[in-house]
């Protein structure tokens, strides 16, 4: 698992046991660029189900 995805999963875990800060997505996003930000989103979309095709 490459660190964004970590990321995203720590903040959906959060998010789900409602511990999620309102600004902590935003916050967490202005921090990642490249491969962290890509591994980040993919971890969200897999999350809420969105599949490119």
């Amino acid at each position: 698992m490459i660190e964004g995805e970590c990321k995203a999963a720590q903040y959906l875990a959060r998010l789900q046991a409602q511990q999620a800060d309102p600004d902590e997505l935003a916050v967490i996003v202005s921090m990642l660029y490249g491969a962290m930000l890509r591994g980040f989103c993919r971890a969200i979309e897999k999350a809420l189900g969105v599949h490119h095709a």
